[in-house]
């Protein structure tokens, strides 16, 4: 595109602001061609939860005591799972193409030919497992990260309460201020420590949906090299996309909590502490549903834009190592 063909002689870093400014531009001129890609992503990610509240409805409104159907759930639950990896795998398929697009729109030369939309989503559907292993390990390191540190934070807990003198009843001032400087050093380091690996892995979808030949491992790996050293630019640009998307989640989030009312107010449902089990079960129900809905609706809307300024990111690092693939 003749917007962003002069990106590609820079010869330093793009600025913060340049990033959104040009993931922005992407973002609007290419919308209509972006939005069907996040719609059938978000209608994937939604799929097992509608089946799993249509089922629960139904044996609500049937009677069914959920005690006696153990025998199906041991075949439902395990069927219910699978069913989750894949419509994940698949949501992965749609939305990574996004990221392709935004890419060829950044490297292609004008007048050149790009991608469709159906020739980048063939190719990111073919990684749609790839992506969903590598988005599981990313799963697993951050699940390390947040058991470590809760462990750290239980360990200074503790010799706070020690030396406050909750068991023993002798106040130990030494332990009680170590436990206070420790939790505050662990907050600070974990949270940054939290936050640097996760711009290491930031670009771990675009690897896998632009870079060939590329597996899960291999993705992660070339995020964590391509990351290196732009861990704090990339933390500035993602705060700044985050504010630029907050008002869209908080009119999604304010729009849930109408539907729900009126939901609730259509099927004559008053919840109160004297309400029985059913009612609170619906209520519990319709409100998890609205919950995840405007999640969806919000990231159908911001998915997108994500997409674009972590791919120009990404498309900025390699322009910048001299190892772009025009």
């Amino acid at each position: 595109m003749k917007d962003f063909a002069d990106v590609r002689s820079l010869q330093s870093p793009m600025e913060v602001g340049t990033i959104i400014g040009t993931a922005w531009r992407l973002y609007r001129s290419n919308l209509s061609q972006y939005l069907p890609l996040s719609l059938r992503g978000s209608a994937w990610l939604f799929l097992p939860t509608s089946l799993l509240l249509i089922g629960l409805l139904w044996m609500l409104s049937q009677g069914v005591v959920i005690g006696n159907l153990s025998g199906l759930f041991a075949l439902l639950i395990p069927a219910w799972i699978v069913l989750v990896l894949w419509c994940n795998a698949q949501s992965f398929g749609e939305f990574s193409a996004i990221s392709r697009l935004v890419h060829q729109s950044l490297s292609v030369p004008t007048g050149a030919e790009s991608e469709s939309s159906a020739e980048s989503l063939r190719f990111t559907r073919s990684r749609k497992f790839a992506l969903l292993g590598s988005a599981a390990i990313q799963w697993v390191i951050s699940a390390v990260v947040s058991i470590v540190s809760l462990l750290i934070y239980s360990f200074a807990l503790g010799m706070i309460v020690i030396g406050f003198g909750a068991f023993s009843g002798q106040p130990s001032p030494g332990m009680f201020l170590g436990g206070g400087a420790l939790l505050l050093i662990s907050i600070v380091g974990l949270t940054w420590f939290s936050i640097w690996v996760a711009m290491r892995l930031l670009v771990t979808e675009q690897a896998l949906a632009i870079e060939t030949p590329s597996g899960a491992i291999a993705s992660i790996g070339r995020s964590w090299r391509l990351m290196k050293k732009h861990a704090l630019r990339a933390t500035g640009i993602m705060i700044l996309a985050g504010l630029i998307c907050l008002p869209v989640l908080i009119v999604t989030g304010i729009g849930s909590q109408f539907v729900q009312a009126i939901v609730l107010r259509a099927a004559g449902v008053t919840v109160s502490s004297t309400s029985p089990p059913a009612v609170l079960f619906l209520s519990s129900a319709v409100s998890y549903a609205m919950g995840v809905l405007s999640g969806i609706v919000g990231g159908i809307i911001i998915g997108p834009f994500l997409r674009a300024v972590v791919t120009t990111l990404y498309f900025d690092i390699r322009n910048r190592k001299g190892i772009l693939e025009a």
